[in-house]
């Protein structure tokens, strides 16, 4: 699989969710974006492990904090629709997928998103 893109609303879920659990805790917001990454990497290696849950769209769940990816796939690209809460607002994030996804500046492996 090769490039992985985000929408910008979920880059800002991504920005306010490290927020939130840096305030927490000092180092708890960067152990999140760590696990995020850690997951992108995931889905990148194996992009079909997660099942199609509505429209196309995967979920990976995060293991050690309440929240999951959603997921496109194409035939060369990732495209990361919401960095959603597991018990919040279900299926919001559909009335993205209506618009074009494009790419971001943030680097899933680069920490480029807490910024």
């Amino acid at each position: 699989m090769g490039q992985v893109i985000a929408h910008s609303e979920a880059i800002a879920e991504l920005r306010e969710a490290i927020r939130y659990y840096e305030e927490k805790s000092p180092g708890l917001g960067r152990r999140f974006l760590d696990e995020v990454n850690e997951f992108v990497l995931r889905i990148v290696e194996h992009p079909t492990r997660h099942s199609e849950r509505v429209a196309g769209v995967r979920r990976a769940n995060l293991k050690r904090f309440p929240l999951h990816i959603h997921y496109l796939l194409d035939a060369d690209t990732i495209a990361i629709v919401a960095i959603a809460h597991d018990k919040r607002r279900p299926f919001y994030w559909k009335e993205r997928l209506g618009g074009e996804v494009t790419p971001s500046s943030w680097s899933p492996y680069s920490g480029d998103a807490g910024k």
